[in-house]
């Protein structure tokens, strides 16, 4: 039998199919008659009935269906993902509408059906990434298992860079690595904040300074997300970012009470000025606009614990490790002569040299220590050349030195990469935190 005859034939007995799941409405719910009437869910796929005409879903056009709460109402709901004549929708199924919905689509989700959770991330970092993160994935209807709360679909990356850069400000994937290293490094002694008083108790501006710490590097963890939801960064790239920050954050707390805890504080801080520029979102906003903010993240907080799964249920102190990142080969001994900045001893005073010096040596003692994968070494990177220009930046260097600097950085660099054969280009890096305007200037 000719195969595209077999194929029709296949849809047509798919079609008369009884469903595995049929539920109607509550009558109770509808007083109209208008809204949605039944919910079908098939082997290959969803059926909405609604007054004289259905809409179906077949699995192939299905990304994601998954378990959660309305954010605002707390309601449980099936969410799902799809894709409708080649645009993305996401709709929710309400369990008051359709009572027992959550408890079949739950043992049809465990059982295979769709192989929606087989794109789940099953590695214990990535859970406790997303654990993390994931009042941010209840307030967006996202599901918190999934890496980036999303199945990644090359498709819709250019809609993922349009919310990114409305949301955070940031138009590409240079602006976007500035600012993760910006606040990973970030000094939080400099904020302009009430709070930050010098006569201040030590003991009471330490827990503030924990509280602002906890907040920045939380964030450092959404913008990775992000940055691999729109392809900026790859995921090995994103998961080295996320590492670094939650090995920051979980020193900083005991556990996920205290995290939450941290988080509410934060927003008591920022709403202390009336108008600050916000050190977490970088963005100017009121004290109502704060605490509006809080009572959300509060109520997203409790929403966790009654989802039908909780990520916060894996232990705060979960080891957490690379999954998929290439190591770094340390075997070989780097020479006792290898020079750093040569270019630099040339001319200037030596405490200045080797205060340009320093960062390069700290490079390679990072790789030196083992232990790191090739996207480590890359996030060490931007953050040596974030902590490098803000050397410069107090020095006040003149063009031409930031020229030289610039350059003999990244050529000692990329001869330690290329001793290291670590495919990384310090140039390349170097361009993501200068202006534009200032790449024809440093040779780059």
């Amino acid at each position: 039998m000719p195969e595209k005859r077999l194929a029709l034939l296949k849809r047509k007995f798919s079609i008369l199919e009884r469903p595995f799941i049929h539920l109607k409405r509550n009558a109770k719910n509808d007083p109209t008659g208008k809204s949605l009437k039944a919910v079908k869910v098939f082997t290959y796929g969803i059926t909405l009935v609604f007054a004289g005409e259905e809409k179906h879903y077949s699995l192939e056009n299905i990304e994601d269906v998954f378990l959660t709460l309305k954010p605002d109402t707390c309601e449980k709901i099936v969410a799902v993902d799809a894709i409708d004549k080649g645009k993305q929708v996401h709709f929710s199924l309400y369990e008051r509408d359709f009572p027992g919905l959550q408890e079949s689509m739950d043992l049809a989700l465990k059982d295979g059906w769709g192989g929606f959770y087989k794109k789940r991330n099953t590695n214990k970092t990535a859970i406790w990434i997303h654990a993390v993160c994931a009042t941010s994935a209840v307030l967006g209807e996202r599901n918190p298992f999934i890496y980036s709360f999303k199945v990644k679909n090359p498709e819709f990356s250019t809609a993922e860079r349009k919310r990114v850069s409305s949301d955070w400000g940031l138009p590409d994937r240079g602006s976007l690595l500035r600012k993760l290293a910006m606040l990973v490094n970030r000094d939080f002694a400099d904020l302009n904040l009430p709070q930050n008083h010098p006569k201040m108790i030590r003991s009471e501006r330490a827990h503030i300074m924990r509280a602002l710490m906890v907040v920045t590097t939380t964030e450092v963890m959404s913008l990775a997300l992000d940055g691999y939801a729109c392809d900026w960064l790859s995921y090995e790239e994103s998961f080295a970012w996320c590492l670094k920050a939650g090995n920051m954050l979980r020193y900083a707390c005991s556990d996920w009470d205290s995290y939450a805890q941290c988080m509410l504080e934060c927003f008591d801080i920022f709403s202390n000025t009336p108008i600050i520029d916000n050190p977490v979102m970088g963005k100017t906003a009121s004290r109502d606009s704060f605490m509006d903010a809080k009572t959300a993240y509060k109520k997203a907080t409790e929403h966790l614990s009654q989802l039908p799964e909780d990520p916060r249920q894996i232990p705060w102190l979960t080891r957490l490790y690379h999954d998929t990142a290439e190591s770094v080969n340390t075997t070989k001994i780097l020479p006792s002569d290898f020079l750093y900045k040569p270019e630099l001893y040339s001319g200037l005073r030596f405490y200045t040299s080797e205060s340009f010096r320093m960062p390069a040596r700290n490079l390679a003692k990072f790789i030196l220590a083992g232990g790191c994968s090739v996207a480590d070494v890359s996030v060490k990177l931007h953050l040596t050349i974030n902590s490098l220009l803000a050397i410069m930046a107090i020095q006040y260097v003149d063009d031409e030195l930031s020229e030289r600097v610039a350059a003999s950085f990244c050529k000692t660099a990329n001869n330690l990469f290329k001793f290291y054969e670590i495919d990384i280009d310090a140039f390349e890096a170097w361009k993501a935190h200068v202006p534009p305007k200032q790449e024809e200037m440093l040779g780059l």
